[in-house]
């Protein structure tokens, strides 16, 4: 019995694996937006809840940074992300 599950297991992988890929075409529409402009003009910023090693007055830090109030969206205190 086990033999023959070996057998089966072996040439269900080599059929799997011996399958052709189909070559999909598709086509860029008008609606493309490129995410990577020069200025990261369509990206957001999200700081979370500080560490008790960072140097930040004013915001309530954690050693878990799982537990805690996050600064939050598009609010960079320290402008780590000011490309």
């Amino acid at each position: 019995m086990k033999k023959l599950i070996g057998i089966l297991f072996i040439s269900l992988t080599a059929f799997c694996f011996g399958q052709q890929t189909s070559q999909h075409s598709f086509e860029i529409n008008d609606n493309w937006q490129n995410l990577l402009d020069k200025d990261f003009s369509n990206w957001e910023t999200f700081v979370g809840v500080p560490h008790t090693s960072v140097e930040l007055e004013g915001h309530p830090k954690s050693e878990n940074v799982h537990n805690g109030t996050p600064i939050g969206l598009n609010n960079d205190p320290k402008m780590c992300f000011l490309l």
